[in-house]
């Protein structure tokens, strides 16, 4: 039989010793990148907004006049062809 002596060598922690305290980002520190960030993200959707806007090409313009005739038809479609 094999033993595992991964488990015997591992120091083995007191259960009464104090647990590093978790550091917490306070929000002060916090707001000044939280305000960045935003700014960011505003000048990019309005840079994209602007572009989209500017380069719509996927609409038709057409340019001139519209001329409407009447075509008065060479034979009589009252008789029999």
């Amino acid at each position: 039989m094999i033993a595992n002596t991964d488990q015997s060598k591992a120091p083995k922690s007191k259960p009464d010793a104090p647990q590093p305290a978790k550091k917490r980002i306070s929000f002060r520190k916090l707001l000044p990148w939280l305000i960045v960030v935003i700014v960011i993200v505003a000048v990019a959707i309005g840079f994209w907004h602007a572009r989209r806007v500017a380069s719509a090409s996927d609409h038709l313009v057409l340019y001139g006049n519209v001329d409407i005739r009447q075509a008065q038809l060479a034979f009589n479609d009252s008789e029999r062809i």
